[in-house]
Parts: C-alpha cells; structure tokens; sequence
C-alpha cells in the first residue's frame, strides 16, 4: 500500500505506437499510480484514409519492395485513450493515498516525427502521419538538397522518418488538405493543445525533425521557400518550459483540476533516455520499444 503522505505528485502522459501511458509520481521519483490503455480499444478508429493515403487501419505496408509505405493514425484517438489513462491513473493514485491528489503539474511525451496538421478551430485536417511513415523519399532528398549547410552543422540528413519531409508531402501532394491546414504539429502537442486550449507551440525535441537549428535557436530562414511550411510552424521553447495551464475543456475531458500547470515534454526517445538517469558526458541509453532507440550524452556534435 502506497504511503498517505508521499505529497504533491506530477502527472506525466506517453504516447507510444500502440498505447498511451499515464503515471503519477511523487517529487522524489516513488511511482504512485500508472496506467497504460491500447489504442485499439479507442472509440473513434484509429486511422482513416485521407485523399491520397490507402491506410484504413492502424498500420498498413506497402505489398511490393520499393513502394510507398503508408502509416497513419487517428489523432482524436490518441485523445480518448489520454482521457482514459488520465482518468484512471488519478482514480488509482486516490485509492491508494485515500486522499485527493496534490497535482503540481502535467507533462506530455510522444513519438518523433508524427505529424498533425490542424485547421484554425484546431482540428485535424487528415490523419496523422506517423514517424514511420516512408512515403516522403523525394521531399526528404530535396530538403537536403535545399537546405545549405544545415545538415552538416547539425550532425544529420533528413530523412522519410523526419516531419519536415511529410509536411511537405502534405503541401506538395494533398493541396486540399493544405489550403485547409493553418498549423503543423508533433503528437504530443496535440495533446497539449486538447488539454491546454492552445496548439501553438512544440519543444526543441521535437521540433529537431522539422528542421529546427538546435544551434541557433531559431527556425531556419531556407525554410521560407517551401510552400508556406514556415508561417504553420509552431513556436519552439525548452523541454520543462510552462506552456500553460489546464483548461476547462480538458477538466471536463481528463478530470485533471483547472489551472494545473502543463509543461513543455519531449520527443520519447528523449524522455526514456533522461528517465533512465542520462546525466553525464559519456552516458548512453538503449530503449526497445515498438523501435530501438539509441541516444547518449557527448560534449560534441555526433555526426551522422
């Protein structure tokens, strides 16, 4: 049985491939409460083709080597299984403690490279595209081609796997779909945006994919030529930075209490890395997960 007086706790959300996770921890790290709930048994489906994507399910491959691989997935799916592991990891916390929890703050981690398009209401304009999606081969070759000496600052190429090369994919592919689009996003500032009422900005993690200069601070000014991808971007601030605070909407949807604060997560790789207690130069971190995931600490850039 969890001790009564283990205080103030902190709500942190991952949204994973398959599930998201909901755990309550005290300030000293003790787990509280979690909960992990499948998307496959969110009510809303888990993916709907779009114009131009053939997806009808949660994952879907191309049959022929070579060929276009389509993943996508439900946006508001994502948000019904957050509401439900939000609701019963607060449910489980407040069984154990016998007490109403103290909540100082709630924090939100998703996959790298998903892409949410939004209109200006705030609603999704397609389905995701996932961080898996391989559809985007030409957009990502042209970025290199375009981007200077951005990659090679940086330590990377961009890649299908990036969010950059799907949004522009959308703009290039789906013209429709992007006169509609007001604003690109990651998965985790999605569900910020649900919870806070504001779908304007992203971390730094996240926003590497897209083509954030990590160096610099800044979005880059080569940007500018693709397609209007620039003036849909979000704004960018530090993991750990306060983005706002629990909204109505999101009481009524989550039952967490109104004004608790949300802060700025990360990409999950970057999470699972610094919850394994990353700290130094020279600490690495394997996580396996629905992918493998390798990141460490290094006082210099490692290029690719």
């Amino acid at each position: 049985m969890m001790e009564k007086d283990i205080g103030p706790v902190v709500l942190g959300v991952d949204l994973g491939t398959s599930g998201v996770r909901a755990m309550a921890c005290g300030l000293a790290g003790q787990v509280v409460a979690r909960v992990s709930v499948s998307l496959a048994t969110g009510s809303p489906p888990l993916s709907s083709p779009s114009s131009n994507s053939p997806a009808p399910s949660l994952v879907t491959a191309a049959a022929t080597p070579g060929a276009e691989v389509f993943r996508e997935q439900s946006s508001e799916a994502w948000w019904q299984a957050v509401c439900a592991a939000v609701r019963q990891v607060i449910e489980q916390a407040e069984q154990r403690r016998r007490q109403p929890l103290e909540l100082l703050g709630v924090c939100v981690d998703g996959t790298s490279g998903t892409v949410v398009a939004l209109d200006a209401a705030g609603r999704p304009t397609r389905p995701a595209i996932m961080y898996n999606d391989a559809r985007a081969t030409a957009e990502a070759a042209e970025l290199n081609n375009a981007s200077g000496d951005h990659c090679a600052r940086l330590g990377y190429r961009f890649d299908t796997s990036f969010a950059l090369a799907k949004m522009l994919w959308i703009a290039r592919r789906e013209p429709d779909v992007w006169q509609r689009t007001t604003r690109l996003i990651h998965q985790a500032d999605y569900i910020v945006g649900q919870l806070s009422g504001d779908f304007s900005t992203t971390d730094c993690s996240n926003a590497l994919k897209t083509g954030y200069n990590l160096i610099d601070d800044r979005w880059p000014e080569w940007l500018s030529s693709f397609d209007g991808i620039s003036a849909r971007l979000p704004r960018v601030v530090a993991p750990g930075a306060r983005l706002g605070e629990m909204s109505a909407a999101g009481f009524e949807a989550t039952g967490i209490s109104r004004g608790v604060p949300i802060f700025a997560g990360a990409t999950d790789g970057v999470a699972a890395c610094l919850a394994s207690g990353l700290r130094d130069f020279g600490d690495y971190n394997a996580t396996l997960g629905t992918t493998l995931v390798f990141k460490g600490m290094s006082p210099r850039i490692v290029r690719h």
